[in-house]
């Protein structure tokens, strides 16, 4: 004979454990606007040559991969570039920011 008792137990357990281990929903196109936004800051920040702001958009561990350098050690290039993003306590945070030269290599 089924204990009914038992079998609502169980049901009732794993029903809760089901519940708990389920992934939250992210809302994908309102984080990417986020990341969108926080560029369009962020590269703000550099027309205005303030780099003190534009260091608080890196993560304290943040990889820095810049292209070129002119002999004056001014940055002039055009090319292609990443930027990876990262949640990071609620907050986005740049860790890498890479960038290619399209121009030949210079000496």
């Amino acid at each position: 004979m089924i204990d009914f008792k038992a079998l609502k137990t169980v049901v009732v357990v794993c029903l809760l454990g089901m519940g708990c281990t389920t992934t939250p929903r992210v809302d994908v196109n309102a984080e990417a606007e986020q990341i969108r936004e926080l560029d369009r800051q962020w590269v703000a920040t550099f027309v205005e040559k303030d780099i003190e702001a534009a260091m608080r958009f890196f993560s304290e561990d943040a990889k820095l991969m810049p292209a070129m350098e002119t002999p004056d050690g001014q940055l002039s290039d055009s090319g292609k570039y990443l930027i990876v993003w990262k949640k990071i306590a609620g907050e986005w945070k740049a860790i890498i920011d890479i960038s290619n030269s399209d121009n030949p290599i210079t000496q």
